[in-house]
């Protein structure tokens, strides 16, 4: 779900909680290792219209900022020793920040709706550490690239 400001006619300020379900390569290190990857993350963007509002098709600049957190499963329990004390570990999460840019392009312009698309590109950054305390060496800081279908409802 996204929401968001415009404070001039051009300009506008989002900002976006995202969820679902995440995928890993099949055959991949990380498919094998872990189950049900699901992602969670807040994202705040601007974007600047280059077009006046009154024309037919938009296009926009984007810039923005997400910083998520991707939680697993383990097929099979991780045993961790702590201070002397041996536990198992089911389940962990890492988190993420995520620049990004990219540009939006509106096909539809109505006094009570907007259809467009945005195409973004950017970099997952990793923290070293999960939040169990295990060493990051499965998830290296990588390059993302999105595709959108949006509709805008001003009010």
């Amino acid at each position: 779900m996204r929401v968001g400001i415009a404070p001039t006619r051009r300009a506008r300020l989002d900002v976006a909680v995202l969820g679902g379900p995440s995928r890993f390569a099949p055959g991949s290190d990380v498919s094998v290792l872990l189950r049900k990857p699901w992602e969670l993350a807040g994202d705040v963007s601007a974007r600047y219209s280059l077009t006046p509002g009154h024309a037919a098709i938009g296009v926009a600049p984007i810039v923005g900022l997400r910083a998520g957190t991707l939680f697993w499963r383990y097929r099979n329990g991780i045993q961790l020793d702590r201070d002397g004390e041996l536990r198992t570990v089911n389940d962990d999460w890492i988190d993420y920040v995520a620049p990004y840019a990219g540009v939006a392009v509106t096909v539809l312009r109505t006094a009570h709706v907007e259809i467009g698309a945005e195409a973004l590109t950017g970099w997952r950054f990793y923290d070293d550490h999960t939040n169990a305390g295990l060493r990051n060496d499965l998830f290296g800081d990588t390059r993302f690239r999105e595709f959108r279908i949006a509709t805008t409802v001003p009010f």
